[in-house]
């Protein structure tokens, strides 16, 4: 008898965890969609064309676009390199879902700092697994579809939460497109979670 009662009382137990299993929350269908572009196979492609321009070009920011709409005249990535041996310019780079460039090289109104800068060793967290991630936030996979109309996924070195150091992170920007948006903010290197801002 007792050993049947241990049965029923693991099988209840089961039953419990697989239902609450199955009441996962579902993604709306504007968000389960999107497609992110790979970072981890663009950035190399990103750079060997940086280098074309400045031998020690290296990466400064790279934006990824998140396109709801599937439209195919976006780039999948918009990036900015800069060179310490060439701190009076920068090249802007746009990588298309063709595997094409558009390339262009600007003045830098103020020379660059190397602490600006988003270096090989500063990241480890790819494009995807981060998506991951922020879809574990509320917040994130509550927001209406007009916060993802003009949403992007950023690589950038910032200072972040009102601390004093700067730390390479993965922003996420949901934007409405009419100048209202929030940024969340991960450790790209650690995968912390690192708070969120309003505009």
């Amino acid at each position: 008898m007792i050993v049947s009662t241990k049965k029923a009382l693991l099988l209840i137990v089961v039953m419990l965890l697989t239902g609450c299993q199955n009441n996962t929350r579902a993604l709306p269908d504007y968000i389960s969609k999107i497609s992110i572009p790979n970072w981890d196979e663009i950035y190399p492609l990103l750079r060997s064309e940086a280098q074309k321009w400045e031998a020690g070009a290296e990466l400064n920011l790279a934006v990824l676009i998140i396109d709801i709409n599937e439209d195919s005249d976006l780039p999948l990535v918009r990036a900015i390199f800069e060179s310490p041996d060439n701190r009076l310019e920068f090249l802007y780079i746009e990588f298309f879902e063709n595997q094409t460039f558009h390339t262009k090289t600007e003045k830098n109104l103020i020379p660059i700092l190397d602490s600006n800068l988003v270096f090989d060793e500063d990241w480890k967290l790819n494009s995807n697994d981060v998506w991951k991630l922020f879809l574990e936030n509320e917040e994130v996979v509550s927001a209406s579809e007009e916060y993802f109309k003009c949403s992007t996924l950023t690589l950038i070195n910032k200072e972040v939460g009102g601390r004093d150091e700067k730390k390479v992170v993965w922003q996420l920007a949901l934007d409405n497109c009419l100048g209202t948006s929030t940024l969340y903010f991960i450790d790209a290197k650690t995968s912390q979670f690192l708070g969120s801002e309003s505009h």
